[in-house]
């Protein structure tokens, strides 16, 4: 049955025509880069996956034809810092954002700790609506990029006033950092914004944004899951889902139930409706343009936590934000740009040689089994009664280094060895059908770039990822 949903999702993901009609459109002769650069581009969609690696993608592209793939024009960005070492992700957004590389945990600061302004401060100074949009929170190091100038990304209340003063057109995020959403909310009321913290239907009732407003609370931009009793459905499934929420008029709300992270209790809509949203309200009686960020933050925790399942989940309901972007472009053709990318590499996923039709479907197995609800170990597991356990669930002739890494969970003082029994357990499993990881970090390798639009053809090739910011500011600056 699981099989039968892969087949299913590969006709209904893409959006109808998408690719043709996308790589048609701009099959026309370009101008120059420089002249291109010079040329105003009225609405400007930035789109990136926090940790989405080029393996994540080929592994997602298993799973659905993404829309991501749609767009003609790709490339590649190298990813390292100033120092040309691994980057974090507040280096890597003021590269996206400001067209600088930096040291690992500047946000909006240069190697010299001088500030930069991003392109989309430039935007807003220009004229133009800004919006920011992510599944993180809003004082995040990804959105913080593109507004903020600390010299540690953990300066969160410093980050979060700073948004406030920025006065951009719609900041939207997944909670706040550091801080009480309450005193959040009433600092930034006090600092003259609108604020939606309590009631997402509210900000999906607005018609226009007369000031400047900010939407957060832990009622997520999430992919659609089932209710939390529900474990049984395939990653095929819930994309399946998530695309036939376009149609629909008004949008299905859902108990988010990631699998990992700290549960959250409130009905949510997920990633792609935010970004509809918020499209809609930045183009209304708006002559000059938009800037808007999108960030698909939370595909980096799946990276993190070598949560194979979890990153997938994240990056298909990332691919259906790009959707719900490229419907807006083609309407929309001749002025606007779409840009989709990510900030790093996290997990160093590693795939089987052969990608199998099958893996879709047991991935999802592995989590079902693995995940901590279908079934569980308990603290006083012995090695012995691990190894029964998961024989029973398909999981033979443990290696050395497999029992080792059961016996190190299991003498050690950890409040979560439950929860480390069973990751460990899931992540044997994801190695039996050929996917491992390298790292709990990030890792040094380039990652996709993928655009349409106008000045789209400034992005092909191999470049460094603050080649983006510089290309985007370039919209915006003073000629």
């Amino acid at each position: 049955m699981k099989r039968i949903f892969y087949s299913l999702l590969i006709a209904a993901v893409i959006l109808p025509g998408a690719t043709a009609h996308l790589q048609a459109r701009d099959r026309k002769p370009k101008t120059s880069k420089t002249v291109q650069a010079a040329e105003p581009v009225r609405n400007v969609i930035l789109m990136i996956g926090d940790g989405m690696g080029q393996n994540p993608v080929k592994l997602a592209r298993v799973h659905a034809k993404l829309n991501m793939d749609a767009m003609p024009v790709k490339g590649e960005l190298q990813t390292n810092n100033v120092f040309d070492k691994t980057t974090d992700s507040a280096a890597a957004a003021t590269a996206l954002a400001c067209g600088v590389k930096t040291y690992n945990g500047a946000l909006g600061l240069d190697k010299d700790k001088k500030p930069v302004e991003s392109s989309a401060a430039l935007a807003k100074k220009a004229g133009y609506k800004v919006g920011l949009l992510t599944t993180v929170t809003f004082n995040h190091a990804t959105p913080a990029g593109f507004y903020a100038h600390v010299e540690k990304r953990s300066e969160y209340a410093k980050i979060a006033s700073q948004a406030y003063a920025s006065n951009y057109d719609l900041i939207m995020g997944y909670g706040v950092s550091g801080l009480k959403e309450a005193v959040a909310a009433e600092d930034a009321e006090k600092a003259g914004l609108q604020v939606f913290n309590k009631n997402q239907d509210a900000f999906f009732a607005l018609n226009a944004i007369l000031k400047p407003t900010l939407v957060f609370k832990h009622f997520g931009y999430e992919m659609n899951r089932p209710k939390t009793d529900d474990t049984s459905r395939t990653l095929n499934e819930y994309a399946t889902e998530a695309v036939e929420l376009l149609a629909v008029e008004k949008p299905t709300v859902i108990t988010r139930n990631p699998g990992y992270g700290t549960p959250v209790r409130d009905a949510v809509r997920p990633l792609n409706e935010y970004t509809a949203k918020a499209i809609e309200l930045l183009y209304k009686d708006n002559p000059k343009g938009f800037f808007l960020m999108v960030e698909g933050g939370k595909i980096d925790l799946g990276g993190h936590s070598n949560d194979t399942y979890a990153m997938m989940t994240e990056l298909l309901e990332f691919d259906q934000a790009v959707a719900r972007a490229l419907e807006f472009y083609k309407k929309h053709p001749e002025d606007t740009l779409i840009v989709v990318t990510a900030d790093h590499n996290t997990g160093g996923l590693t795939l089987p040689e052969k990608l199998s039709a099958d893996l879709p479907a047991e991935i999802a197995e592995n989590n079902t089994n693995f995940n901590g609800r279908k079934f569980s170990f308990k603290k006083d597991e012995t090695i012995q009664s691990i190894e029964e356990k998961l024989a029973k669930l398909g999981i033979r002739n443990l290696t050395a280094a497999e029992k080792e890494s059961f016996v190190k969970i299991l003498k050690s003082n950890s409040k979560n060895k439950i929860d480390a029994l069973n990751r460990n357990a899931l992540r044997i499993a994801d190695a039996r059908i050929g996917i491992t990881w390298t790292t709990k970090g990030h890792t040094p390798h380039n990652v996709y770039i993928f655009a349409i639009g106008k000045g789209a053809e400034q992005f092909s090739g191999v470049q460094p990822n603050s080649n983006v910011g510089r290309i985007m500011k370039s919209f915006y600056e003073k000629k």
